[in-house]
């Protein structure tokens, strides 16, 4: 899994002049350090096949199940933006939260933090 770097938004703007600064997502999945306020944008780069993002819960319900959350980036050069992510549900102890992907093929990742 590949550690993202969580680019913060200002007053001053991120990504207004140039477009903010996507990667390929990794075959193993990505991670990113969580404080309750990040979000991500997935790009659906070549837009040949949907792809599905999938959000690792961190915590059991009250039945003794784990309730993944799952995103859908749709064909077409799609972007698809998603969070913020609770920490209570989406945290490791390290507070790391981990996403997979039915395929990384042609997909990318921003992370981002609101202020």
């Amino acid at each position: 899994m590949a550690l993202q770097t969580v680019q913060q938004i200002t007053l001053a703007g991120l990504g207004l002049v140039t477009p903010p600064p996507y990667v390929a997502c990794d075959a193993g999945g990505d991670t990113f350090v969580n404080d309750g306020r990040c979000f991500v944008i997935i790009r659906n780069a070549a837009g040949i096949a949907i792809r599905t993002a999938t959000i690792a819960s961190q915590v059991v319900c009250k039945w003794g199940v784990v309730h993944n959350e799952t995103v859908a980036v749709p064909v077409g050069a799609s972007e698809v933006m998603f969070g913020p992510f609770p920490i209570n549900r989406w945290n490791n102890g390290s507070n790391i939260v981990s996403l997979t992907y039915s395929s990384e093929a042609d997909i990318e990742i921003a992370v981002f933090r609101l202020p």
